[in-house]
């Protein structure tokens, strides 16, 4: 299965609310109230002229038309940019959504954020898909086929003893916003093995979905897999025999204790909180006693307010962090810069180290 090249145009969507520059703002007001948007394109005899958003209402001065408060000067995509050119573009400009027009100016469409997600799930699963395939075929000598299609949540039969409360919170969410990446299933026979995408199928049978979306592998033949004769030997028939950790840590969270553990036993190679601490002091000292440095330049308002600048630095490094991931390079580097400038704006806003701490320990418990 080759990788397809995306593009805006496979993405975006295309009945856009507009308003033009006269507009009232208590008008767009009420219409995020309604639509739940919090930003809109400005057009004029069927052109792109602006946008106005939430920001602008709140932070310019007070006007009773869009015209006056809106913003002119825009990051705008042709519809036949590719998708990795698009994401590029929005995260580096700090950026959550952007308007599509094509050659005349005209408004054909909007790209965001979750446009961009979305499409990398669903660039990323059939490569994963992909490979079990082929894993299935080799193993079994066989030859399969694969189809996207819904499975009868009912009909699935999991393979996994336990999931975690937490994880599920997320994949709830992200069924409701459209978001969940399709799970894996096998059929052999006339059964449907849940092979990858527990979290989700058992997100979609809490809240009575008939339906999971799905990558189906069809053996053509009654194999028996190895997972199903393990979830046979641990009595995992249906959702129902799935244990949800309520009181207990996600693995990652739990990697974390561990270190915490080590520090309590005496590990002074990475004590509780030094690093973090030591960072942290030298911020706070960059914003009370401002030296020619990036860390004081950045926290000093300029032809743009220090906050914006952090918000944009920020919004520029999660980019960078999802770019890395994607790519499998410059992981730790890139996540250490959004850390950073994660800290840089809860000092610039006056968080104590402490009130941080305290939280994550909260978390904990």
């Amino acid at each position: 299965m080759g990788e397809k090249k995306s593009f805006v145009k496979d993405y975006m969507t295309i009945n856009v609310i507009s308003v033009s520059p006269e507009t009232k703002t208590d008008d767009v007001i009420n219409l995020m109230r309604e639509s739940h948007h919090n930003s809109y394109p400005v057009v004029k005899d069927n052109k792109l002229v602006g946008m106005v958003t939430a920001f602008d209402l709140i932070a310019k001065k007070q006007s009773d038309i869009v015209e006056d408060i809106m913003t002119t000067d825009l990051v705008v995509a042709n519809q036949n940019l590719s998708i990795n050119d698009a994401s590029r573009v929005m995260f580096r400009r700090g950026i959550s959504r952007m308007p599509v027009v094509d050659e005349n100016g005209h408004l054909v469409g909007i790209i965001t954020n979750t446009d961009m997600v979305r499409s990398h799930i669903e660039r990323s699963t059939p490569n994963k898909v992909e490979y079990f395939k082929k894993t299935m075929e080799q193993l079994y000598g066989i030859h399969t086929t694969l189809k996207h299609m819904p499975v009868e949540t009912k009909k699935l039969r999991p393979t996994q003893d336990r999931v975690y409360a937490d994880e599920l919170e997320g994949r709830a969410y992200e069924l409701e916003k459209g978001l969940a990446e399709p799970a894996i299933v096998v059929k052999t026979g006339d059964r449907w093995i849940l092979v990858d995408g527990h979290h989700r199928a058992v997100a979609s049978a809490q809240r009575g979905y008939e339906t999971v979306d799905s990558y189906v592998i069809d053996l053509g033949q009654d194999i028996k897999l190895g997972m199903e004769k393990t979830a046979d030997k641990a009595g995992i028939k249906t959702f129902d025999d799935i244990e949800i950790i309520n009181d207990d840590k996600h693995p990652l969270i739990a990697l974390t204790e561990s270190l915490q553990d080590q520090e309590s036993k005496g590990d002074d190679w990475m004590s509780n909180d030094k690093i973090i601490r030591e960072v942290y002091e030298v911020l706070e000292s960059r914003r009370d006693n401002p030296i020619d440095s990036y860390t004081s330049n950045i926290m000093k308002d300029s032809d743009k307010k220090a906050e914006d600048k952090i918000l944009e630095k920020i919004a520029e490094e999660a980019g960078e962090v999802l770019l890395a991931a994607k790519n499998d390079e410059n992981l730790v580097y890139e996540s250490v810069d959004l850390i950073f400038h994660t800290l840089l704006i809860l000092v610039y806003k006056g968080v104590e180290i402490d009130e941080i701490f305290e939280e994550f320990a909260r978390r904990r418990k």
